[in-house]
């Protein structure tokens, strides 16, 4: 036989529980199965008025809890904004750059050796690709990859400016449907 307690908000099975809550009640083993499969479904198992177990929809998140979500979403679309990848011009026509961690690490190794020795180590070799989409490390001079190293900063820094901005959106939100309304 199955029971179920209010005070414990748990079953029990008579043939392996032998210690049963004196609050118990026995419910039919079908009426069991359609609370767990609500339970499934995400809801959750509580007493009603009377003791007798029902399924009822999980409470809706807190203002906190929404609010810690979207600033979860809105850390991801900032970190794929960034590594989205820049157009400049430093070659004298739009060339597409990678932005990716690794890329920014690359180009900051280029950019200071530039800012450092200038044409001493030139040409820079750098991936991008042209207008027609093809990939390839090109050569720039330390004119040009600094310019296209000032590019990639401007572009971090305006996207985690926006992404700040978001954040800000976020704490002043007062409601939960406020904070589900910010997109990035």
């Amino acid at each position: 036989m199955i029971f179920y307690s209010a005070s414990t908000n748990g079953f029990y099975d008579s043939s392996i529980n032998p210690n049963i809550p004196s609050d118990a009640r026995q419910i039919a083993s079908e009426r069991h199965a359609e609370l767990l499969a609500g339970q499934s479904a995400g809801k959750r198992i509580v007493a009603d008025d009377n003791g007798d177990p029902i399924a009822v929809d999980p409470p809706p998140p807190s203002l906190d809890q929404v609010k810690a979500r979207k600033k979860h979403v809105m850390e991801k679309a900032c970190s794929a904004a960034i590594e989205a990848g820049i157009v400049c011009n430093g070659l004298g026509s739009d060339h597409t750059y990678p932005t990716r961690l690794i890329d920014q690490q690359n180009m900051t190794g280029q950019y200071v050796t530039a800012q450092t020795y200038g044409t001493a180590k030139a040409p820079y070799k750098f991936w991008c690709a042209d207008g027609e989409g093809t990939w390839a490390r090109r050569e720039h001079s330390a004119e040009q990859i600094i310019t296209v190293g000032d590019a990639v900063i401007a572009h971090v820094r305006a996207t985690h400016d926006h992404y700040e901005d978001k954040l800000a959106e976020i704490g002043n939100a007062t409601t939960a449907e406020e904070v589900e309304a910010i997109v990035w």
